[in-house]
């Protein structure tokens, strides 16, 4: 979709003090006719997902730039209508909550597939492409975000979930667990390998060559949630041996209140 002035205004200009705000109402599914994204002012978008519902409409972007510091951040933006002119506009701001899932279409054309959930939607397309009988999905903005997703849509479906290896992810796996609570059929957890850098992902795993084979057997070291907090007794004292940082991973996320 085309974008226009980078520094257009991205919304309605700022009301008087003590004025009452417009009032804006969010436009989903995107019509076909909807007006021009405007650039932002962070410059071209380096990377760019659609996020649709069920049936393949749009419902907004989640947009990656780089920034000159090395850096990345991540932009939602979304069509929103003023209630009182009618007039649309993007704007640069995430789904009200609960937030839609990206990668709704291929979760209901394939409703017996077992779900593969990743943080952040790089990962989440390398997880799609290394695990094709799988469906992966993730939630919009980022692992502190999780919660404010609707993940109703995973009812009775079998979950993996492959966090990335560090706290962050630890956070996310903890809220997709406490989400999905009587809502998966079942839902288990890859602890990430004890040799893999600190943030450690699925596009990582790509970028280093693996292929399907690795990636499945891979999935198959996931353990249950529950089976996992059921074995909290583990052996401790001089003999045990020293934690692994999956270990230590796992026995983290059995202190989670679900």
């Amino acid at each position: 979709m085309p974008m226009n002035d980078p520094f257009a205004p991205i919304g309605a200009a700022a009301a008087p003090h003590g004025a009452e705000k417009p009032s804006r109402s969010i436009v989903v599914p995107v019509p076909d006719d909807a007006p021009a994204i405007p650039k932002h002012k962070l410059g071209r978008p380096q990377g760019e997902w659609r996020y649709l519902d069920s049936a393949g409409r749009l419902l907004g972007y989640v947009f990656r730039f780089d920034t000159t510091d090395g850096g990345k951040q991540f932009r939602p933006c979304t069509l929103w209508r003023d209630d009182t002119t009618g007039a649309e506009e993007w704007r640069w701001e995430s789904w009200p909550s609960p937030r839609p899932l990206y990668g709704l279409d291929r979760l209901t054309a394939r409703p017996q597939a077992v779900v593969i959930v990743t943080e952040g939607e790089k990962a989440c397309d390398a997880a799609g492409r290394l695990l094709r009988s799988f469906v992966a999905i993730t939630s919009p903005n980022g692992a502190k975000s999780a919660g404010k997703a609707d993940w109703s849509m995973l009812a009775g479906r079998r979950v993996v979930i492959w966090p990335d290896a560090d706290k962050a992810g630890l956070a996310f796996a903890a809220a997709v667990t406490k989400a999905l609570r009587n809502v998966a059929a079942d839902v288990r957890m890859i602890p990430p390998p004890d040799d893999c850098a600190v943030g450690w992902d699925a596009a990582d795993a790509e970028a280093a060559g693996w292929n399907e084979v690795r990636a499945a057997a891979f999935v198959d070291r996931s353990q249950s949630v529950d089976v996992a907090a059921s074995n909290s007794g583990r052996e401790s004292g001089p003999d045990r041996k020293r934690e692994s940082r999956s270990d230590a991973l796992m026995q983290k996320l059995e202190g989670t209140d679900l």
